[in-house]
């Protein structure tokens, strides 16, 4: 039976690495789950809010707008 990857074969002093890549991918993976949870939960009112809310949940807080802000700011409360 072949060997799980993460055991040592031959370069016994090793280190198991991850990338950059893919911690984000796990990141953006994670928000996109409560998000859609979320949206499961909401009444359709309180949905409008949450609407085109992917890219606003991912976007690096310093570089958005004002209205950006303001919308975020009414989805957090």
């Amino acid at each position: 039976m072949p060997r799980p990857w993460r055991e040592p074969r031959a370069a016994t002093n090793a280190q198991i690495l991850f990338g950059r890549f893919h911690i984000v991918k796990h990141l953006h993976e994670a928000v996109e789950e409560v998000r859609r949870s979320e949206m499961r939960r909401l009444s359709l009112k309180e949905k409008v809010v949450f609407r085109r809310s992917r890219w606003l949940l991912l976007k690096n807080p310093w570089n958005l707008t004002d209205d950006q802000k303001e919308r975020l700011s009414t989805m957090v409360r």
